[in-house]
């Protein structure tokens, strides 16, 4: 009699090259300044301390349309991970990613393109890490009257967490970083300001806060980003009959 041989094989976790974990970490940020401009492109140096493993840029403008048309370091384009604005009124954020194929040029170049005559202003920040980097949550925030905004994004993995903020607020003093987060850039839009904010240290796989302290509620546009080392599992279920 033949031998029949069945694999039944259900759950079966399979990980792709990239999700054995190494540390992840900060590495160092850039900015436009604390001025906005309404030129395009706003350009600005990135100086990475060690390889840079991903690239984080953070954008606020106080237009509430999609103003922002491209984003380059060192000439490779950058992909838009979130956009939020405040709808009905003044504000936008951005977040883009670069995690895999990043130059070695040091300092490297920052380009962002947008339309119109609003003002806009940037923030880089780098990570450092022992393969390519992706995101691993994000999200966006946007209320017409909100006092300290935050953003609890999901995480399944150590990450390091991003935010950029916009609030009608007036003025850089109006707005400051949690306990968890360094302000990378606050910059005066005229009748409002922008924050950007890095996390101080790596946060454990849960649920991290990305979040701002303000004198007050006003409108607010934001977006966070969870950022990791190596791509999501990908979990497959497997079943062979001969």
């Amino acid at each position: 009699m033949r031998r029949r041989d069945f694999l039944l094989a259900l759950g079966l976790t399979l990980l792709l090259p990239g999700s054995a974990l190494a540390a992840i970490a900060h590495d160092a940020t850039g900015s436009f300044g604390a001025s906005p401009t309404t030129t395009s492109p706003m350009e600005w140096l990135h100086n990475p301390v060690g390889t840079p493993r991903g690239i984080i840029v953070l954008i606020a403008t106080n237009d509430t349309t999609d103003t922002v048309t491209g984003v380059t370091y060192d000439g490779v384009a950058m992909t838009l991970v979130r956009w939020q604005n405040v709808g009905g009124e003044n504000g936008s954020a951005y977040g883009y990613f670069l995690g895999a194929s990043i130059p070695a040029t040091d300092p490297a170049t920052i380009s962002v393109t947008f339309t119109g005559v609003n003002n806009h202003m940037g923030t880089s920040a780098s990570v450092t890490a022992a393969d390519d980097t992706s995101v691993e949550h994000h999200l966006g925030l946007s209320h017409v009257s909100l006092d300290d905004p935050s953003i609890t994004l999901t995480t399944s993995v150590t990450t390091m967490t991003y935010g950029a903020l916009y609030s009608g607020l007036a003025g850089p003093t109006s707005t400051d970083n949690d306990a968890n987060h360094t302000t990378i850039q606050e910059t005066d839009l005229g009748a409002e300001t922008s924050s950007c904010i890095h996390r101080n240290a790596p946060v454990a796989a849960g649920s991290p806060v990305v979040g701002w302290v303000n004198t007050g509620a006003d409108d607010v546009a934001a977006v966070a980003l969870a950022v990791r080392e190596g791509v999501p599992a990908v979990t497959r279920r497997v079943l062979v009959i001969p």
